[in-house]
């Protein structure tokens, strides 16, 4: 998130965490990296389709959600992919990119294809 605040020309990026203790750490990584003009900090819990909507009113929509190594276990996949569903459909997000190591890739990747074909929105699962 940083380095897409730093890089990207006009961007506003919003970092989030469901730990408050993280998202104080994001916030000072913001000010030590200089682009508190680019990027805030949020509180999120995925699944809080509340929360999103919120956000959405307040910083209008959200072009592209970037996660990196998000599945830490196959218990966050439904709540993840219920907020991803909700930035496609509340913000008008087009773009979901996740990147992730699997320690146990056959454990996780029936359970994300599960979740994602369980909305409408068209999407592509690559792994590689």
């Amino acid at each position: 998130g940083l380095t897409a605040a730093k890089a990207i020309s006009g961007s506003t990026v919003i970092l989030t965490d469901r730990d408050q203790v993280n998202i104080d750490l994001i916030r000072e990584n913001i000010r030590l990296n200089s682009v508190e003009k680019q990027a805030f900090a949020e509180q999120h819990v995925w699944g809080d389709v509340k929360n999103i909507r919120d956000l959405q009113r307040r910083v209008g929509n959200i072009d592209c959600v970037l996660g990196s190594d998000l599945v830490y276990s196959i218990s966050v996949v439904n709540d993840l992919f219920r907020s991803i569903k909700a930035y496609f459909e509340v913000c008008n997000t087009f773009v979901f990119v996740l990147c992730s190591s699997f320690r146990h890739p056959g454990k996780y990747l029936g359970k994300m294809v599960h979740a994602q074909v369980s909305f409408s929105h068209k999407a592509h699962l690559r792994v590689s």
